[in-house]
């Protein structure tokens, strides 16, 4: 009996032992096919969909995700444009980016449009870089575009005159909108700060001040 029950073991413990190599061998089969998938991924399409797949796992909403499917096509649409290598986006370098930015600009697009198309192409390369599909992102060192503050049309010294003769100074509701006339004129104030204007806020010492709590310091009338 001692002796079948020492066989039984054995044969027990070269099973487990089979098993382990077994199971060994298809944990490094598995990574190795892990590893073979990741290589294969090179051309922008492939990796904009598991970027995109990423983005719904990770929880996005759904406009967000449309967001990025949306500037990333027309983002490989212009690369494919200027001859980009969107076949193998690993040899997409800061160059190519510049290009791309001319060429949108050459397109009459606004500013805000390109910077979206940048901002979704920077997340998306930083997605492929930490996954191992690039070596570096190419959008490092690009900055945003600065968009251009352009003055509105101001009137005229004979425009301003008439404006400001407007108002009948022999009623209270004239003197009021002179007052409110020369506030916006002298202190560059907006609508809603003078509006919350209390009478506290206004200070006659000197040449005057007026205390507005949206500012850093008061402003000189």
């Amino acid at each position: 009996m001692q002796k079948r029950s020492f066989q039984n073991v054995k044969e027990v413990s070269t099973i487990v032992t089979r098993r382990k190599g077994v199971t060994n061998i298809q944990v490094k089969q598995s990574l190795e096919s892990t590893s073979s998938v990741s290589l294969t991924i090179s051309n922008f399409k492939d990796a904009q969909i598991e970027f995109l797949k990423h983005c719904r796992i990770k929880g996005l909403s759904p406009d967000t995700v449309k967001f990025y499917d949306k500037e990333l096509k027309q983002t490989m649409r212009s690369f494919a444009d200027i001859n980009v290598p969107i076949a193998d986006i690993r040899k997409i370098n800061t160059s190519h980016v510049e290009s791309f930015i001319e060429h949108q600009q050459s397109l009459g697009r606004a500013i805000n449009t390109i910077n979206s198309r940048l901002r979704a192409a920077r997340t998306f390369f930083n997605f492929c870089l930490r996954k191992d599909y690039i070596n570096s992102n190419p959008y490092d060192g690009v900055q945003q575009l600065r968009k251009r503050h352009e003055v509105g049309a101001t009137f005229t010294k004979r425009q301003l005159k008439k404006f400001l003769d407007a108002p009948d100074l022999t009623t209270f509701i004239g003197l009021r909108d002179l007052a409110i006339m020369l506030t916006f004129a002298n202190t560059g104030i907006r609508l809603t700060e003078l509006t919350s204007m209390c009478i506290q806020d206004v200070s006659f010492d000197g040449k005057g001040a007026i205390d507005i709590s949206t500012c850093k310091e008061p402003l000189r009338a």
